[in-house]
């Protein structure tokens, strides 16, 4: 492996390993410490792939559908219209799903209550 990259097995449990490779560390101790941080505790699973996956998209294809069958339906179509009309709607809902953090998510939320649009 060459200076400055670092390289971690992924087993999220639902498959075959995978690996992924960060580069463009300056130094191999730079990278050696990435790779501590991104292991140091597995079991909190803070580590996420990359993905040009969409808060959008995740919420539509993944969420919505994973917690159908554990909500009244009256629920269910609360969330689904939350979803489309404060989500979908707006920009945060462009946002790449990794780059959703709290202080974005506090921006958006004053901004809904604000009445304004992002």
């Amino acid at each position: 492996m060459a200076p400055g990259t670092s390289l971690v097995d992924i087993d999220d449990g639902s498959g075959p390993r995978k690996q992924t490779r960060r580069r463009g560390f300056a130094t191999r101790r730079a990278a050696q410490a990435a790779l501590s941080t991104t292991l140091h505790d597995p079991s909190r699973k803070t580590y996420v792939a990359p993905s040009r996956q969409t808060l959008a998209v995740f919420a539509q294809q993944e969420w919505l559908p994973a917690i159908e069958p554990t909500v009244r339906p009256s629920t269910y179509g609360s969330y689904a219209r939350n979803i489309r009309l404060n989500v979908v709607e707006h920009a945060i809902g462009l946002t790449l799903l990794q780059q959703v953090d709290a202080p974005r998510l506090n921006r958006f939320y004053a901004d809904l209550l604000a009445g304004r649009d992002e």
